[in-house]
C-alpha cells in the first residue's frame, strides 16, 4: 500500500459525476483520493470490475485487541469495503449507496502475520457479481482470506 497516496473525501458532486466503477478506478488509479479509513486501518482497493471489488491490507500491531490478536472490526471493515464497493460497482452516473445492514462470521484469529484480501463472491479465487439490485437495495457476499504468508 502507497501511504504516501493523496487521502481525502471526493466532494458529492465529483462523485455524482462518475458511475460507480469509474470513481472506483480512479481512486484506485490515484486520480482521486483513497479513504480516510483505508489509510487508518491500513488497507487498498486494488481492483474493480463490474460486480466486484478487492481490497488488501496488512494487519499490524496497532490493530491488536488486549487479548493478542487482531480486532474484529478490521475485517469487518475490511469486508464492508468490499461489498459496498461491489454494489457501487453497478450504480450508474448520479446514483449513491450506503451500507444497510452486514454480518460476519469470524472462523480463526488474525494477527500481524497475516495477509488479508477481500474479495467478493464468497471465494478468494473467483468472483461473483452481486444478486441482481433491486429499487433501493442489494446484496454481496464477500470472504476476507489469508493470501500468502506476510511480506518482508
Amino acid at each position: 500500500m502507497d501511504e504516501m497516496r493523496n487521502v481525502g473525501v471526493t466532494p458529492v458532486e465529483t462523485i455524482l459525476g462518475y458511475d460507480g466503477l469509474g470513481f472506483l478506478k480512479a481512486i484506485i488509479d490515484g486520480t482521486l483520493p483513497k479513504a480516510p479509513i483505508s489509510a487508518l486501518l491500513g488497507f487498498d482497493i486494488v481492483d474493480a470490475e463490474p460486480g466486484k471489488a478487492v481490497f488488501e491490507g496488512l494487519p499490524e500491531f496497532r490493530h491488536y485487541n488486549p487479548i493478542g490478536t487482531v480486532h474484529g472490526g478490521l475485517a469487518m471493515t475490511l469486508l464492508d469495503s468490499c461489498m459496498s464497493c461491489a454494489v457501487q460497482t453497478t450504480l450508474a452516473k448520479g446514483e449513491l449507496y450506503t451500507t444497510l445492514e452486514l454480518k460476519v462470521n469470524l472462523t480463526r484469529a488474525i494477527t500481524k502475520d497475516t495477509v488479508l484480501c477481500a474479495r467478493p463472491g464468497g471465494s478468494f479465487i473467483a468472483a461473483a457479481p452481486p444478486a441482481p439490485r433491486k429499487a433501493t437495495s442489494a446484496m454481496a457476499p464477500a470472504t476476507c482470506s489469508r493470501t500468502a504468508p506476510r511480506r518482508a
